[in-house]
């Protein structure tokens, strides 16, 4: 099996991210390179403050919501997700979480046996 990996850096303004999003360009690059990775991850400004997210969003297969423990609120994670009704949104990062944290553990099962807690 053979794998590629490639990482494009660029710290554009947000009146220039959103610019190439809205004008295609950001589509036809995807097009582009899209035959060469299996995988494009693409890297967007937070969704609420600006349109950039929610114009990308709309390029992508699916959008990985990220939201800050402690400090995001329901209400701003449900505006965020409104934002994001047209685009699938495959799941959520729960960032920068303590050990401490009532939700810093997880829970697993397998049929057959009993309910883990890590």
């Amino acid at each position: 099996m053979e794998y590629s990996f490639g990482v494009r850096r660029r710290r554009a303004s947000s009146v220039l991210a959103a610019a190439i999003a809205a004008n295609g360009r950001l589509n036809g690059l995807l097009e582009r390179i899209g035959a060469a990775f299996d995988w494009i991850v693409l890297d967007a400004p937070p969704i609420l403050p600006v349109a950039d997210a929610s114009q990308i969003a709309t390029l992508c297969d699916g959008v990985l919501l990220v939201i800050l423990a402690g400090s995001t609120s329901f209400e701003l994670v449900q505006r965020a997700r409104q934002e994001l009704r047209h685009a699938p949104v495959l799941g959520v990062v729960l960032n920068r979480v303590g050990k401490n944290q009532a939700y810093a553990s997880y829970h697993y099962h397998y049929p057959g046996q009993e309910a883990k807690t890590k």
